[in-house]
């Protein structure tokens, strides 16, 4: 894909990627400068993926167009297919929709971590809800803070029509956290 969008190293250590609009003197002006920052989640399994994430570089100021001169620039690359359509798309995704107040100063990885969680309800939302009498939990904890949770009440461990009429009690062992003590390795 040809582009005139480049990514600039600054001495700063930031990476910048913008449309290069051309050069005054010894400065590139660039038009709708994004920071670029990778980050690292962990999926509901434990698995870490690596996520890139722009953020409107000149999101506190009413320009959009700097011009950053040559001596702050380390090095100068054009960004892969995929970075560049990230770029576009968040800029088209800036055009479109307000961009989300960050009053009390969230890192921004929180930030993405929020726009996600309301991308993934809003599937969720589409998908059926569970059948009548269902579970559905997606967590990952130590056993011993389930059964703590269960022990205190935050979920029924068993709905009254599964408890076995007749069959002898032993709540004591299932609520016996202990149990998982040398199992438990913390990891999936």
């Amino acid at each position: 894909m040809k582009t005139r969008n480049r990514i600039f190293k600054l001495r700063s250590g930031e990476d910048v990627i913008a449309n290069v609009k051309g050069k005054s003197g010894d400065k590139y002006i660039l038009d709708r400068p994004m920071s670029i920052k990778a980050a690292t989640f962990h999926n509901g399994l434990g698995i870490s993926e690596e996520k890139i994430l722009m953020r409107n570089w000149l999101s506190t100021s009413v320009a959009d167009q700097i011009k950053i001169p040559e001596d702050w620039i380390i090095a100068i690359t054009t960004p892969t297919d995929d970075v560049d359509k990230q770029y576009l798309q968040n800029l088209e995704n800036e055009d479109i929709e307000p961009g989300m107040d960050n009053t009390v100063g969230l890192p921004e990885s929180y930030l993405k971590l929020i726009e996600d969680m309301k991308k993934e309800e809003e599937v969720m939302k589409k998908l059926q809800p569970p059948k009548e009498k269902s579970v559905l939990i997606n967590m990952a904890l130590p056993p011993e803070v389930f059964m703590e949770m269960l022990k205190n009440g935050m979920f029924e461990a068993f709905p009254e029509e599964m408890d076995g009429e007749g069959e002898e009690d032993d709540d004591d062992w299932f609520f016996d956290s202990n149990r998982f003590k040398g199992d438990w390795d913390g990891g999936l």
